[in-house]
């Protein structure tokens, strides 16, 4: 079976390219009944090359946040490992990429503010070393392209969960040209 049969919509990652030090990252989210595939991806790397990072939720929980802030309580979820990334999806519908900095005994500080909101989705991603993250080294000074058939060079674990797109483009010379991104509904 291919895309064809699965397939429920494509969509293309469009070129980003940051300045040294400045992180490239792109958050894919899928609708409810959708699983996000990845069958292409090109990164042009400088001398020194680098990794591309793909990450899964880790944790999934939902949120009140009454003022803008930083400090969120998250009585349900554990975290002993900072900085990690986290994904908020507002019940507006829009979306947030931050990053959880510290916490202690169910709170949390993240890098920016969040905003009030009376019922979000918190993603909770793990650590660019640790399961269920992904990650592709990329040759030095090169045009990298990852391709593969159905279901691709990269499946989500699960439907409806995002998936975070990650380079850490420490020196400024890593440009993600294009990634073609399939929601699938199996």
């Amino acid at each position: 079976m291919g895309y064809n049969t699965h397939l429920v919509r494509a969509g293309l990652i469009p070129t980003r390219n940051r300045s040294s030090g400045l992180e490239i990252a792109e958050v894919i989210m899928p609708g409810p009944d959708e699983r996000v595939t990845l069958p292409y991806i090109r990164i042009r790397t400088g001398p020194v090359g680098g990794n591309l990072v793909l990450f899964q939720p880790v944790a999934i929980t939902h949120v009140t946040q009454l003022t803008t802030g930083k400090t969120l309580s998250i009585p349900d979820i554990s975290l002993t490992s900072f900085p990690c990334h986290a994904v908020i999806q507002y019940d507006d519908g829009s979306v947030q990429l931050n990053r959880i900095t510290a916490g202690t005994a169910g709170v949390y500080t993240f890098r920016d503010d969040v905003k009030p909101t009376v019922k979000a989705k918190l993603y909770i991603f793990g650590s660019e070393y640790g399961p269920p993250t992904v990650v592709y080294k990329l040759a030095d000074a090169s045009l990298n392209v990852l391709e593969a058939p159905c279901p691709g060079v990269f499946v989500a674990k699960e439907k409806g969960w995002p998936v975070l797109l990650f380079l850490q483009n420490t020196q400024g010379d890593q440009d993600l040209e294009m990634a073609t991104v399939a929601f699938i509904n199996v």
